[in-house]
C-alpha cells in the first residue's frame, strides 16, 4: 500500500488500458454524466499491479481480461444503462477478480478506494467464508434457483 499516493507518477499506459481509456473519453462525448478518467486510472493502475505476474493462457497478461470486462461494461451502461455508466462500475469490473486470484483484500480496495467498492467486489468473488466457489457449482445453483 506504499503507492497509495504516488500511484499517478507510477502510473503507466499500456495498449490495453490505452483501450479503455480511449473508449472511456469517446463514451463522455454521448453521456450526461461522463466518467472520471483520473478514477479509471487508479483502477487501472491497481488492476495491473496486483494481476502483475498472472498470464492467461493464451499468452496474454492476465489483466487483459478484467479490462476488457470493464469495456463491455462501459460499451453497454453508457448508452443503454446511463444512470450506471459512473467510475465506481468501471473500477469494480476492473477489481472484481482482485480478492479472488490475487493478494489484494476488501481492505486494501476500502483503503485505495472506498468500502463500496470493496464490497462490490467482494460480492463479485467466488472465495466465500465457507470456501471457493467453482464456476461448475455457480452454474448448478442458476439452473436449480
Amino acid at each position: 500500500m506504499e503507492d497509495i499516493d504516488i500511484w499517478q507518477k507510477k502510473f503507466e499506459v499500456c495498449d490495453y488500458s490505452k483501450k479503455l481509456i480511449d473508449r472511456i473519453k469517446y463514451l463522455n462525448t454521448i453521456v450526461d454524466s461522463p466518467i472520471d478518467i483520473t478514477e479509471i486510472e487508479k483502477g487501472l493502475y491497481y488492476t495491473r499491479k496486483y494481476h502483475a505476474s498472472q498470464m492467461r493462457q493464451s499468452g496474454e497478461p492476465y489483466y487483459s481480461h478484467p479490462i476488457e470486462v470493464a469495456i463491455m461494461l462501459a460499451d453497454f451502461t453508457a448508452p443503454e444503462a446511463p444512470k450506471l455508466y459512473k467510475s465506481y462500475m468501471i473500477n469494480v469490473a476492473l477489481l472484481h477478480d482482485a480478492i479472488e486470484d490475487t493478494i489484494c483484500t476488501h481492505a486494501d480496495i476500502s483503503k485505495i478506494f472506498d468500502k463500496n467498492i470493496a464490497d462490490s467486489v467482494e460480492r463479485l468473488t467466488r472465495i466465500k467464508p465457507y470456501g471457493k466457489i467453482s464456476s461448475g457449482a455457480i452454474i448448478q445453483n442458476k439452473k436449480i434457483n
